[in-house]
């Protein structure tokens, strides 16, 4: 039974996985008089940055109790619960930053699923405020630039927190590590595989081959912990990533069916056209 690191390593798939595909960042000034109230539950995960001051976060749950987050600390909402904040009574205000985020989750359910409804990274020794400021700093620049590139550089940002802030929860939780590593290691095997080589030529037997496992258990595991079968998350991976690039670039059909696994034009633009309701050179056009 793995252990410790080895259980980490385990769940390296899954952690590879948590990729962000779009965020939205707000400045939010808590005091007194304007508390802070998101009642809702949304879909993806929040993330909150402390830059000045201190407040206290309360989960919108039953029985949740407040906890402080001051200023250098970072706290994510894997399950993106709604929640409230009031400022501390020993400080009479309190600046953050508030992110929303979508990402696939069925790409690290596993992993997830499972996570506490709060994760909470204050400074330490070894990352300390400087570096938490600097990174929430850097976070905010590259959206101030406005442009894909900006917003892309924010995503890896905000991923590298999350991804710490997962792993330290890890590290101080075997039992759920060890849980959740034996529940993952083979299908996010396959997960990671599929979204790092989707031009090579899969098949569901060199799929489960490369997992370690039977076709049958592959298709039993990744339908219980994705929600659907790999060959067709797989081809929903090849159309998502098709899409990104039609509208991000301008190469040429041929080179993103090459790129995608598709042995020929016309078969990507017939397998887009089914997935998207559009053919490939509609959907560049319309922007």
């Amino acid at each position: 039974m793995p252990t410790g690191t080895a259980a980490l390593d385990g769940l390296a798939p899954l952690l590879t996985g948590l990729r962000i595909d779009n965020m939205d960042l707000s400045g939010v000034r808590v005091t007194p008089l304007t508390p802070y109230l998101r009642e809702k539950t949304v879909e993806g995960p929040l993330f909150l940055f402390a830059r000045d001051g201190a407040a206290r976060i309360t989960l919108m749950q039953p029985g949740a109790q407040p906890v402080l987050i001051r200023r250098g600390s970072f706290a994510a909402l894997p399950h993106g619960h709604g929640f409230r904040l009031a400022p501390d009574k020993d400080h009479p205000a309190a600046a953050l930053l508030i992110g929303t985020a979508t990402l696939d989750r069925r790409a690290v359910a596993p992993l997830l699923d499972r996570l506490p409804p709060l994760l909470f990274m204050c400074p330490s020794r070894t990352l300390g405020m400087d570096w938490q400021d600097g990174t929430f700093a850097m976070v905010e620049a590259a959206l101030a630039q406005g442009d894909l590139a900006g917003r892309l550089v924010a995503q890896r940002l905000l991923e590298s927190l999350f991804i710490i802030a997962v792993r330290r929860f890890l590290e101080t939780n075997e039992t759920y590590a060890l849980g959740a590593s034996r529940t993952a290691t083979s299908v996010g095997r396959a997960l990671v595989l599929m979204q790092d080589r989707l031009a090579d030529d899969w098949t569901l037997a060199s799929l489960a081959d490369a997992s370690g496992l039977s076709q049958a258990t592959l298709i039993r595991r990744f339908q219980a912990l994705v929600g659907e079968a790999p060959m067709a998350h797989l081809m929903r991976l090849r159309m998502e990533r098709a899409a990104e690039w039609l509208k991000s670039g301008d190469d040429k059909l041929s080179v993103l069916a090459s790129r995608l696994g598709y042995q020929s034009e016309a078969a990507f633009a017939r397998r887009f056209k089914e997935f998207h309701g559009v053919w490939p050179g509609e959907f560049r056009r319309a922007g």
